[in-house]
């Protein structure tokens, strides 16, 4: 047996399917990792294919024929049982030494017709499938799609965090839309009150008139200015705070008879200010007064009048 190579003597028994079953498959797992092995095999297996199709059956090589043997007899031999003795014999045969070839001393091979060489398929069947390695780009294949795999989910990720950024900003863009636009309103509000409030002032027809208070805001004030073709405009002082399901209503008194022009709130320091039209069908005035009614207010005075026009 080689002494460089262990395996080197028994590819040409698998390739004949001279080995026994450990032998195979200790050869066969050596197989899968061992190219010289791997190239040695598939001449051998070309000569089987060979010379079963088509080389005529001739005898093996001596060198082909030694090299069996002397595999086959390197293997370890058992004891051969030892002879029951036979009544009527005297002695026992000996076994004879056995020579290089394996066989006994003085024994000869001859070649015959039965040592010839026929189309052999053993190696060819039982062989093991030698799995063949893998294309160099399949490694890479595999890397590639793992690393649009990757790249993917790190772009998915990138995307929805965006998504839901963009969301938030159009979130926080509309609300603060919505707090610009009350804004807006509020102002708008507040110019066109100024700007009634400046044409009220200036108007041709405007009067000046003061309230006192009573009951229990006797220590508040007020001051007006009504134009019956512009409007009125209504500023208090001192005025006490009421509950939030109740409101101040000013009402304009022609001949006895009340007419609400609107309802307000007082501030934290008691001040109050209002800007309205006049009712359509008041033409002339005799006085103001201001009651305190359910929110939102009322068509006829049902609460305390707690401020008068001074007479």
């Amino acid at each position: 047996m080689s002494t460089d190579h262990p395996f080197a003597d028994s590819v040409a028994g698998y390739a004949l399917g001279a080995l026994d079953a450990d032998e195979r498959r200790a050869f066969a797992a050596h197989l899968e990792t061992c190219a010289r092995c791997q190239a040695e095999l598939r001449d051998l297996q070309k000569v089987n294919a060979a010379i079963a199709t088509t080389a005529p059956i001739e005898d093996p090589p001596a060198s082909l024929r030694a090299r069996t043997l002397a595999f086959a007899t390197a293997q370890p031999q058992e004891p051969a049982p030892a002879a029951s003795p036979m009544r009527g014999s005297a002695t026992m045969r000996q076994p004879q030494p056995a020579g290089p070839t394996g066989l006994p001393a003085g024994a000869s091979v001859k070649a015959g017709p039965s040592t010839k060489a026929g189309p052999s398929t053993t190696g060819v069947l039982d062989r093991p499938r030698v799995k063949a390695p893998l294309p160099r780009w399949v490694p890479l294949a595999i890397a590639a799609s793992l690393g649009v795999a990757v790249l993917t989910g790190i772009y998915a990720g990138l995307l929805s965090w965006q998504v839901r950024t963009l969301r938030q900003e159009v979130r926080d863009a509309s609300d603060s839309l919505d707090r610009q636009r009350e804004q807006l309103g509020a102002m708008q509000q507040e110019a066109s009150r100024l700007a009634l409030t400046a044409r009220i002032a200036t108007a041709p027809d405007a009067k000046r008139v003061t309230l006192a208070g009573r009951d229990n805001a006797t220590g508040a004030s007020a001051h007006a200015i009504w134009s019956p073709t512009q409007g009125i405009v209504f500023n208090a002082e001192r005025l006490p705070q009421l509950d939030p399901t109740r409101v101040y209503q000013l009402w304009v008194l022609r001949a006895g008879q009340p007419y609400s022009v609107g309802v307000f709130r007082v501030g934290t320091g008691g001040g109050a200010s209002f800007t309205g039209l006049m009712p359509s069908n008041v033409i002339t005035v005799d006085g103001l007064a201001v009651s305190v009614e359910l929110d939102p207010g009322v068509a006829a005075p049902t609460g305390p009048i707690v401020m008068m026009t001074a007479q």
